[in-house]
């Protein structure tokens, strides 16, 4: 009797431990710093949401995962990946500027969930757009060390003007001083979208200048994880969802 009552305790205690471990796979701790809207940002509510939040959440939802996101700090993010404190980050991370990175070899990245970089934002006033032509001979503001100021200068014929930040580009461009501003589409979409006082005078053209990959990182070691992601980017790619959701959170389609 006592030994039939042992087999069952077993049993039960090996069923938890086994259903335990793959509760703790399926479920995942996802790390993102929420200063940056409209990629990530915290609501009223408390709440972190934006762009890249609702990426994670789509793919979560192809691939079975159940995710909880972690606020962290910028300085901190890729270290709280390395030491496990949390399993993949999305937080506005580019390909580019993860290799400066001092934790870059320790670390994997997803197949591209977003592929744009800078693009042009005009006023509602500024006429017919058909491309970065149009901008020959005009006063087009750019970032300090944006990579579209040669493209539109030397290729294009516009007259640059180079700010130290985004807001004073749009101020000017609001009093008529430039008549159009280049910045990443993140920053675009920050400024005419989630602004009241630009949002009916200015519009973002959709077709980028430059090219910048989004991407997902997870410990270099992870490849099973990342695998599962890279499936869930092809997935919403595929079914129209990751495109609804550019346009809406982007260009308020």
């Amino acid at each position: 009797m006592r030994k039939s009552v042992f087999v069952v305790i077993t049993v039960v205690v090996l069923t938890v431990t086994i259903g335990a471990k793959i509760s703790k796979k399926q479920r995942l701790t996802v790390g993102t710093v929420p200063d940056n809207p409209p990629m990530e940002m915290v609501d009223e509510g408390k709440q972190i949401t934006g762009f890249d939040i609702d990426v994670m959440n789509l793919i979560a939802e192809r691939q079975k995962f159940s995710i909880s996101f972690l606020p962290v700090m910028k300085e901190n993010i890729y270290r709280g990946l390395v030491d496990g404190t949390y399993d993949i980050v999305i937080s506005s991370i580019t390909l580019t500027a993860a290799t400066s990175r001092p934790e870059f070899t320790e670390l994997s990245f997803s197949d591209p969930y977003l592929e744009i970089g800078e693009v042009v934002v005009v006023s509602e006033d500024f006429g017919s757009y058909s491309g970065p032509e149009s901008l020959e001979g005009k006063p087009v503001g750019v970032l300090k060390d944006g990579e579209s100021a040669p493209l539109l200068e030397k290729e294009h014929g516009a007259r640059v003007v180079v700010y130290d930040g985004i807001e004073a580009a749009f101020e000017d461009m609001a009093r008529g001083a430039v008549d159009a501003v280049a910045c990443p589409l993140p920053s675009a979409s920050r400024m005419v979208h989630l602004n009241a006082e630009y949002r009916d005078i200015f519009r973002i053209e959709p077709k980028p200048l430059t090219g910048a990959r989004y991407v997902i990182a997870a410990k270099k070691e992870n490849t099973e994880l990342l695998s599962r992601i890279n499936s869930g980017i092809s997935q919403i790619k595929e079914n129209g969802s990751l495109q609804k959701l550019i346009e809406g959170r982007f260009f308020g389609r």
